[in-house]
């Protein structure tokens, strides 16, 4: 490559971080190892309806044929983004009416192109701190970003009236994950919500609502996006409900906005026809929603098996927050450095997300994101009884 062109990839090459996620799971798939893979997001192997997934296509090849393998149309299937509307609104997501519908390759891709389209030199990104590091990863790349601390379900809505008063009006993009929060697993309560919305109001700021996990709450406070305010942006997905290899997601907004990300999105050509009726035969004959709610127990199951397990095992130094949903458990490990000794705990066998980088600015060396999704019930009293012997070894005091 010549010279001028080598400089110019390396300037713009230096703005791409790599994902603490995908290097985990560079470990996960260059191991040679059985390893209790608590670093993945994947959803847990035995709840996803493979058959009847298997089934639903072998159908959608022979009726819809050639029509499912064409260049897909600009901003999704019709039939499906009706789905998606009633899907929501049995979720308790009731967008409002003039609200428009794009399908995207997966949620990753919807931040990709929401980034592509409302962040730039002056805009800038306020997110809770800890927030998912992949997601922020897009919107942060042309944007400086600020956190705003958020533990117990709780935002801290004094730092983040501080942070929008300073930028001034129409200068910041609120991101959230308002439900089953990744990596926390906790839930806004809904009198912050409500507080959020009068901030975005007040500085004239917009919203994306990023809901992957709202499916597995038992306690579903409204979305922000039913709250009567135009300035929220809904993502979600069925990365988490179906299977994410499917990739499918979208984007619930504003009619000008949704047309503006459909065009953009014909740019990719990304989102699959054939998975896009997949996902529309899985919404019709109820396979969304009887999946969603399989999910709801067999998770929280699991979570109080964790739970357990860290009470059990982990020293005093190791703190985390109890009762939430989702796939993932933050945990704070005092003292102990997760990215040095994350190669000893794979040589152990159990391997986990180093979650440093998913607070604004960085955190704890011993901020540790565990999943729920591969790993089985005996893997993760398992596996947090190996780190919990680590953590306690290599502390330091």
């Amino acid at each position: 490559m010549a010279p001028g062109w080598r400089d110019r990839l390396r300037r713009s090459a230096s703005r791409i971080e790599t994902s603490p996620v995908e290097m985990a799971y560079r470990y996960v798939r260059s191991s040679y190892a059985r390893l209790i893979n608590m670093a993945s997001g994947n959803p847990d192997p035995s709840i996803v309806p493979v058959e009847e997934l298997r089934e639903i296509a072998m159908e959608v090849l022979g009726a819809v044929g050639y029509e499912s393998l064409v260049y897909p149309d600009a901003g999704g299937l019709e039939d499906l983004k009706k789905e998606i509307r009633l899907y929501m609104a049995r979720e308790g997501v009731q967008i409002p009416k003039d609200y428009e519908i794009s399908v995207t390759s997966g949620a990753q891709h919807a931040f990709k192109l929401l980034s592509e389209l409302l962040t730039g030199e002056d805009v800038h990104v306020i997110c809770e701190s800890p927030t998912f590091v992949e997601t922020l990863a897009p919107l942060k790349l042309n944007s400086r970003v600020h956190g705003v601390p958020f533990s117990s379900g709780r935002l801290d809505l004094g730092r983040m009236e501080e942070e929008l008063r300073a930028l001034g009006p129409g200068s910041a993009l609120i991101y959230l994950i308002p439900t089953c929060h990744n990596p926390t697993g906790v839930t806004m309560r809904e009198e912050d919500r409500r507080a959020v919305l009068e901030l975005a109001e007040k500085y004239d700021a917009l919203i994306i609502e990023d809901e992957p996990y709202r499916a597995f709450s038992e306690y579903q406070p409204p979305a922000l996006v039913s709250l009567g305010s135009s300035r929220v942006i809904y993502v979600g997905t069925l990365s988490k409900i179906l299977a994410p290899g499917l990739r499918i997601g979208w984007i619930a907004a504003p009619a000008e906005l949704a047309e503006a990300v459909s065009r953009l999105e014909n740019y990719d050509i990304t989102t699959s026809t054939l998975t896009q009726h997949i996902a529309l035969e899985s919404f019709r004959r109820g396979l969304v929603d009887s999946t969603a709610s399989a999910l709801r127990a067999h998770y929280l199951r699991k979570r109080h098996l964790m739970e357990e397990a860290l009470s059990d095992h982990m020293p005093p130094s190791v703190s985390w927050e109890p009762n939430g949903c989702g796939l993932f458990q933050l945990i704070i490990a005092s003292g102990f450095d997760a990215e040095a000794h994350l190669a000893e705990a794979i040589r152990r066998g159990v391997i986990y997300v180093p979650a440093r980088r998913f607070f604004v600015p960085e955190g704890d060396a011993g901020s540790i994101r565990l999943s729920l999704g591969p790993p089985s019930e005996a893997e993760i009293a398992e596996g947090v009884r190996i780190l919990a012997g680590l953590i306690a070894e290599r502390s330091s005091s």
